[in-house]
């Protein structure tokens, strides 16, 4: 059983819950907690969850007992309250979750798959020899150990003898992800268990920085179905769909290898698929082309230049629109939905103005009220269609929207 896992029963306990319980708080199925605790199976968002419940649950159970809450200058570490491993908040934070203590424990284990031998270490780490496999080849402390058949933290000692630098965090992560070495487990669609082997996630960090036909394109996408969140130093953007096409379709646009991660149906909500690509300048420059965190309902429509405008409201319409076949009249029709009014205000005006005939904005009266029109028949939506994707190439649109309309004006054109 993975040891996280056996931290959280451990921590459920203590708490006096029961599995029912957390997962209630965690917001899962009590089939999903029982799927970690009874089979010991680790998933990232149902690990994640839980651990959240849990620390949750300490923090009200601290606060009853009159201990003050930490302040976000004095938390542990950015995402853990404590060590997930021993529960102490006494040992600074080093990685992963872990206190110094744990961690380099972590780390000594990692290197007792191999024998030791007195005698051979000393002779071996001589600066020259560091210097080569170090910080020339790129090997890891571990890595050297093995060589040498010592522990990493002598061939640490050893480093700091002949004042070798170390690599820092970052630089070591990097490392490690583009040697194949972070390595995790994950579950499939059918709920099979597979090992893997997680990669560098590489992205063209400069793809929001300047006006192109695909930037504005997925810029639409993101503005219906993605988000920016920043919190300290994590800077992330995520999108989810009902289907992965799009979500391919802006991986390869945007030059980037992160894996989609799939959520399976729960209770009324569908399956998703999420695409997360964590950088820094892409957020920045996503918040100067007019993007905010939580936007759905504030939301203005962005300054985009004119030649650029019908390629975002194809990226909002693979969102938030839809075209569909009435089922009794026969007739095609295309609307388009947006929980801001001065988006879809926004919107509608440069419709108009790429000389797209004037269309009424209705509400849907609910807790927080959405808003949509709509263009309906053959003449309104056959020019909507040309605006939408006269000469643009298959990557950039969502071919299940796009067929509808092709395939009723082909028919039409048959008859």
């Amino acid at each position: 059983m993975d040891e996280r896992i056996k931290i959280l029963i451990e921590k459920r306990k203590k708490l006096g819950l029961t599995i029912r319980q957390l997962a209630e708080r965690a917001d899962l199925s009590y089939g999903e907690a029982l799927h970690v605790e009874k089979n010991g199976i680790y998933n990232e968002t149902y690990v994640s969850k839980l651990t959240k419940a849990l620390n949750n649950a300490l923090r009200i159970k601290r606060k009853e007992s009159g201990i003050p809450e930490l302040g976000n200058d004095q938390k542990w570490s950015l995402k853990h309250e404590e060590c997930i491993n021993c529960g102490t908040t006494k040992i600074t934070h080093a990685g992963r979750g872990l206190c110094r203590s744990c961690y380099n424990f972590n780390n000594e284990n990692q290197t007792k798959d191999h024998r030791r031998i007195r005698g051979i270490a000393g002779k071996k780490l001589t600066r020259e020899y560091l210097v080569e496999e170090y910080l020339i080849k790129q090997k890891s402390l571990n890595d050297i150990a093995k060589e040498c058949f010592c522990t990493r933290q002598f061939v640490y000692k050893k480093m700091r003898e002949f004042k070798i630098p170390s690599r820092d965090q970052k630089t070591a992560s990097a490392l490690a992800y583009r040697k194949g070495k972070v390595i995790g487990t994950t579950i499939d669609e059918d709920g099979q268990k597979h090992t893997v082997i997680y990669q560098k996630k590489d992205v063209n960090e400069d793809f929001f920085s300047s006006w192109s036909n695909e930037t504005v394109y997925v810029l639409g996408i993101i503005y219906s179905d993605g988000n920016v969140y920043q919190k300290g130093h994590y800077y992330k953007l995520s999108i989810t769909q009902k289907e992965p096409e799009l979500l391919n379709k802006i991986k390869f646009l945007m030059n980037c290898n992160a894996k989609l991660t799939f959520t399976k149906k729960r209770g009324v909500a569908g399956e998703l698929y999420s695409l997360s690509v964590q950088n820094k300048k892409i957020y920045e420059d996503l918040i100067k082309l007019g993007l905010t965190p939580n936007k759905s309902l504030t939301t203005d429509f962005p300054n985009i230049p004119q030649e650029y405008v019908r390629h975002f409201v194809r990226g909002c319409w693979d969102g938030d629109g839809s075209v569909y076949i009435g089922t009794r009249s026969g007739s095609i029709r295309a609307s388009f939905t947006s929980g801001s009014l001065n988006f879809i205000k926004g919107m509608l005006n440069e419709l108009e103005k790429a000389g797209l005939k004037k269309r009424t904005i209705y509400t849907l009266k609910r807790k927080n009220p959405s808003y949509y029109f709509r263009f309906s028949g053959f003449s309104q939506c056959k020019d909507l269609y040309h605006y939408l994707y006269d000469d643009v190439p298959p990557e950039q649109y969502l071919e299940r929207k796009c067929n509808v309309f092709k395939d009723y004006f082909e028919d039409r054109k048959k008859k």
